[in-house]
């Protein structure tokens, strides 16, 4: 066994992975493992267990073959409390009885053979562990020491020498200028690693041969056509420098040394005018060029064509305009791409900076980033824009309650399959507060050392990726025999250049110095960029892009002295978090994204508060209109009466006209509707005797009505198959004929000569003549239509001895020939209605006369009506004009009484406004003053809401004064004593709020305007419950509930969903994770109106009356500048002052009530 010690980046790893690399994998197979300070017995047993397969009685490396195991940072496990390095205990028992007990099985030993190990380790000392005696005794110890400045220069001299040749067309001058760059970046290198050294707050501040190699690495990257001359190269070289070990700087001093350092190293091998050209401000980048277009050729030769990739020339840009615009342009992709999650910052120049230095990183095979800034200072946002330009998917985990460490590793095996089997460049965004549990970092440790995770896949599961991976080998390495191990260090290789880890982590607190000590492979194996705190230039270039289209009343100057002072306030809050931490133990933190809230905040309060005075302006504009209005329209109405006045006397004197004549025609016209009211009177008399008449004659003809109805029933019986069957009788029966007679007698037919029938004793019937009558084919019609007022009475005499013969009847008939028994009683009813018909003529002729006359005397009434008719319309017409002139009269009359009464409202409405129209007049002014003035008093009011939250109120006044000073020094209109109270609520409210619970003291009210008003949810520092009190109280449908509740998740969904308020309490010094996509707003348009939002991995529709409250009984927490940054913390702690102000309200409020209500 084999123990190799040295300074980190003295190439132990290298030189151990170089030497596995050169066994024969048939007979040694090799395996790399990572220690950190979270490494423990049962982890380095469990991985071991892993790695080897069961043989007869024994365990071992699979196929029966050997293993070299490679354990790097073997010194990291922690002591325990009896100062044993339990891990390496195991380790060291593992090696002497070659084996392990079984976990599963106690009291079972397992044995394992044939493995040896390699381990690694820096010298102790300095906050490193070292490892027990009894374990080290067990390696031959091999030191690596670092190279010497020969060596060093003959190893970097190489690989510049190979790339700066003749060969790659670089000019001479170049060439000779790269062999001299060894010499200076190593005297660069002594000099920054002698200044910069670590301490508790530097602790990162370690220079190594790595920090040499990354230099070189960048400079390799150029051309011949982009490095031409000397001052171009040597800007290569101080932009790699800068890249490399500044950026991990903590302050900007320290920055500014590296530079004068920097400029004093390069003047011992150049000239000044070299230098001073190389001196100046450069970025390096390969993102500049757009792809080129397919050429015509190309597009007429009908073959597939590959999507052009845009050309990555590693070239200088000078001109901070030129890159802003490129990023922009790759901004407006990323938003075209990423419609749920827009990106849309101000690049000022540190966010530009900061996104080439990501960029340079994550575009650089096995580059991994450190990002290390409060929250809030856009370290995410930059590396997802960072990440996009350079190709790469960006993959986050989603943090739930349930999220632990098999959460973790299955999100893992998907990016290695991302990065490994697809080949897709991946980026692992991985933020401290996704940090659950410690024991994530030993996964993320693996990563960033060896690249491989121990037990991440199980055998199934390897066998799957080795298979999957075989095609992309084959593509990119194909002279590699595909065996299984090949194919599993080639997944591994792929995963390591494809995969980068950027983490996100914050420097405040004792976290990050913890972490950095526990897991090296966060500092060793990642580019450290530090974001330091905005500067002030940019601070004004972010509040001056913000509010360049924002319309505010106020000249250029003045807006620009408010973007100064935006700055100015941000300063001033951080100076003053300092000394309030100082002074009272307590933590408040500013940080960009408070810089960016607080300029929002502005925006909208001074567009809500100038919209609403502009409303109550242009109100009193109209009232004053109404004023002005009124006064001419007296002056115009006084006119219009004196001419109504005139009209209505015309008026009244042709009414009077039309009054004369009606009166003349009416008198005639009642005249003659009385003499044709006395015709129609003896019309009317003469009309009831000819009706009497009438009736008279009708009642002698229904007399006969009913017998002449029954006779026509009983001929429609009879049809035409009757008569045809009667004329085929030879000799009927004699009744038949008889009848038969009658009907020729009726119908005036010729008979023959009357004779009697001795035989029978009766007449001797015209059968002759009536089967000549039955030929007619139209009998039955003729008989049905029989004309009976024809009927003679000689008629009526010869049907006389037929009538009379006893035998001729109905019933008779109907024995003899049925349905011909019909004609019969036809026969005697039409002489019956004769004979009534005679009777009544003479009654029918008197009425027929009277009925003449009549019609007579009704024409002469028509006519006389007609008379009467005419006379009436016209009467009618000239009533009509009568009344169109009395409605004209009625209407002058109406409007000029309406005319009068509205000029004497309007005079009474001038008259007692007079003393309102100055006083409006003098109103309006004040608001367009009032306007001007909500320059400063917004930005002081919204200073106020989105800083002033954790301090007391002696804070808040000092924090207030100042910005009152600075506002008056800098001339920017603001009321002379501004009550931020009065001004961001109304004293109505105050009162309700009162009465709600909230306390009557000045920091309670100011508490109750930050909760109610700031843009962002509120955190409430509440250890006496005031503040939850009020809420509970004030929110009529709130929901009350804790992190650790079970069904927290479901309230807060819910309420989220449906518009109802949720007060989260007791919460602790963290906030769960799944809260953030709501504390930071990142609701999404899903429709017209609707929107929704992500809680852990499900998307919930968003009401915006949802609200959101959370407490903490904590009385001095200390929250992550994070945290801060997404909540508005509101300090609602009792003091003494506060105290005070409550007992004296009470006191006042029991003994003088009025006072109370007065204040």
């Amino acid at each position: 066994h084999v123990l190799c010690i040295g300074e980190s980046g003295t190439a132990k790893t290298v030189t151990i992975m170089q030497y596995l690399e050169s066994l024969d994998k048939e007979v040694m197979l090799s395996k790399v493992l990572n220690f950190s300070s979270a490494t423990t017995p049962i982890i380095y047993q469990r991985t071991i267990e892993s790695l080897v397969d069961k043989r007869i009685g024994v365990y071992g490396p699979p196929g029966g073959r050997k293993m070299t195991i490679f354990v790097d940072d073997v010194n990291m496990p922690e002591y325990n409390e009896w100062n044993d390095q339990i891990t390496n205990e195991l380790f060291r028992q593992l090696i002497e009885e070659h084996g392990f007990y079984n976990l599963d099985k106690p009291g079972v030993f397992t044995d394992i053979v044939d493995l040896q190990f390699l381990c690694a380790m820096p010298h102790p000392g300095g906050g490193r562990n070292d490892i027990p005696s009894r374990f080290r005794r067990h390696f031959s110890i091999f030191n690596f020491t670092l190279p010497s400045k020969n060596n060093l220069k003959k190893i970097y001299g190489t690989i510049v020498e190979g790339h700066f040749c003749p060969e790659r067309k670089f000019n001479q001058e170049i060439i000779d200028t790269a062999s001299r760059i060894v010499t200076v970046t190593h005297e660069m290198w002594e000099v920054t690693k002698a200044k910069m050294l670590p301490t508790p707050a530097k602790f990162h501040y370690i220079f190594n041969l790595r920090d040499m190699s990354k230099i070189f690495q960048g400079m390799i990257k150029v051309d011949a056509d982009t490095i031409k001359t000397i001052p171009v190269f040597l800007q290569l070289w101080r932009h790699e420098c800068l890249r490399v070990m500044p950026d991990k700087f903590v302050s900007k001093e320290d920055v500014v040394w590296f530079d004068g350092a920097m400029e004093d190293v390069l003047s011992k091998e150049f000239p000044g005018s070299v230098v001073n050209e190389a001196m100046k401000p450069v970025y390096f980048i390969d993102f500049m060029r757009d792809a080129p277009d397919v050429s015509d050729e190309a597009l007429d030769s009908g073959q597939p064509i590959a999507e052009p990739t845009e050309p990555h020339i590693y070239e200088p840009v000078y001109l901070l305009e030129v890159l802003k615009k490129r990023v922009l342009e790759y901004m407006d992709r990323y938003n075209d791409a990423n419609k749920r999650a827009k990106i849309n910052i101000v690049l000022f120049q540190d966010a530009l900076d900061h996104l080439c230095r990501i960029y340079r990183i994550i575009s650089t095979p096995r580059g991994n980033a450190l990002l290390v800034g409060v929250g809030g200072s856009g370290k995410q946002t930059l590396t997802r824009i960072a990440s996009f330009v350079a190709g790469c998917k960006t993959f986050q985990i989603q943090i739930t309650r349930a999220y632990g460490i098999n959460n973790l590793l299955d999100d893992l095996k998907v990016i290695y399959r991302m990065a490994g089997v697809e080949g897709h460049p991946v980026t692992f965004l991985f933020t401290d507060n996704e940090i659950k549990e410690e024991y994530f970092l030993e996964y993320i440790n693996s990563i960033l050392t060896s690249g491989e995770i121990a037990s991440l896949f199980a055998k199934d599961e390897v066998d799957t990726i080795i298979n999957d991976a075989r095609p992309l080998m084959r593509k990119l390495a194909p002279k590699i025999v595909d065996t299984a191990d090949n194919l599993w260090k080639f997944f591994i290789e792929q995963v390591r250049d494809n995969l980068h880890v950027v983490l996100c982590f914050s420097p405040i607190g004792e976290k990050f110095r913890n972490r950095a000590r526990k897991f090296p492979g966060l500092i060793s194996g990642c580019s450290i960029d530090w974001f330091k705190p905005w500067p002030k230039e940019a601070l004004l270039e972010v509040s001056s892009s913000s509010l360049a289209e924002f319309d505010i009343d106020c000249t250029p100057d003045v807006k620009q002295h408010l973007v100064d002072h935006m700055s100015f306030v941000h300063h001033k809050v951080g100076d003053v978090s300092n000394e309030y931490f100082q002074r009272l133990r307590r933590h408040a933190y500013v940080t960009p994204k408070s810089y960016l809230s607080f300029i929002s905040s502005y925006k909208s309060m001074y567009t809500r508060k100038r919209n609403e005075v502009i409303e109550m302006k242009e109100r009193l504009k109209t009232g004053l209109t109404k004023l002005l209005t009124a006064a001419k329209d007296i002056e115009e109405m006084k006119k219009d009466l004196i001419e109504q006045e005139k009209e209505l006397k015309v008026a009244q004197q042709k009414a009077g006209e039309y009054l004369v004549v009606i009166t003349a025609s009416t008198t005639a016209a009642e005249k003659s509707k009385f003499e044709v009211q006395k015709v129609k009177d003896g019309l009317a008399v003469e009309a009831e005797k000819i009706n009497a008449q009438k009736e008279e004659a009708e009642q002698g003809l229904a007399a006969a009505k009913p017998e002449l109805e029954e006779a026509e029933q009983a001929l429609n019986q009879i049809t035409s198959g009757d008569i045809a069957t009667l004329k085929k009788l030879g000799t009927p029966p004699n009744l038949i004929m008889r009848i038969m007679d009658g009907v020729l007698l009726l119908r005036r037919f010729g008979m023959d000569q009357v004779t009697i029938d001795t035989e029978k004793n009766q007449l001797k019937p015209s059968w002759g003549i009536t089967k000549i009558m039955m030929q007619e084919t139209t009998l039955l019609q003729s008989l049905q239509n029989y004309p009976k007022e024809a009927i003679t009475d000689e008629q009526c005499e010869l049907l006389g001895p037929y009538l009379e013969m006893v035998d001729f009847t109905k019933e008779a008939a109907k024995q003899a020939c049925g349905n011909m028994a019909g004609l019969c009683s036809w026969i005697r009813a039409m002489v019956r209605y004769h004979f009534i018909a005679k009777n009544v003529e003479p009654k029918i002729k008197a009425l027929m006369e009277a009925e003449v006359i009549q019609r007579i005397t009704k024409a002469k009434l028509d006519l006389a009506e007609k008379d009467l008719s005419d006379k009436q319309r016209a009467l009618d017409e000239m009533k009509a004009q009568y009344d169109a002139a009395m409605a004209e009269k009625q209407r002058l009359q109406d409007k000029a009484d309406l005319t009068r009464r509205r000029m004497e409202s309007a005079n009474a409405l001038i008259t007692g406004l007079a003393g309102e129209r100055q006083r409006w007049t003098i109103q309006i002014g004040q608001f367009d003053e009032d306007i001007k003035k909500f320059v400063g008093d917004v930005c002081l009011a919204s200073s106020f809401l989105s800083y002033a939250g954790p301090f007391n109120s002696e804070y808040r006044d000092i924090l207030r004064d100042s910005w009152v000073q600075d506002l008056r020094k800098r001339n920017i209109p603001m009321q002379k004593d501004l009550s931020l109270t009065k001004f961001c609520t109304d004293e109505a409210t105050v009162a309700e709020w009162n009465a709600q619970g909230l306390p009557t003291d000045d920091l309670s009210v100011q508490n109750g305007v930050i909760i109610t008003t700031s843009d962002r949810y509120p955190l409430l520092m509440d250890p006496q419950g005031q503040g939850r009190s009020w809420i509970i109280n004030k929110e009529k449908d709130l929901k009350v509930t804790t992190l650790n509740h079970r069904y927290f998740r479901n309230y807060l969904e819910e309420c989220v969903a449906t518009g109802k308020s949720l007060l989260i309490e007791d919460v602790q010094e963290e906030l769960d994770p799944i809260l953030d996509t709501i504390l930071e707003k990142q609701f999404v348009k899903s429709g017209a109106k609707s929107f929704t939002v992500r809680i852990g991995d499900k998307d919930v529709d968003y009401d915006k009356n949802f609200r959101l409250f959370i407490t903490t009984k904590l009385p001095n927490p200390h929250y992550a500048p994070e945290i801060c940054a997404k909540t508005s913390v509101v300090d609602f702690t009792v003091t003494m002052k506060g105290l005070e102000q409550q007992i004296l309200g009470r006191v006042i409020e029991k003994e003088r009530y009025e006072l109370e209500e007065q204040r």
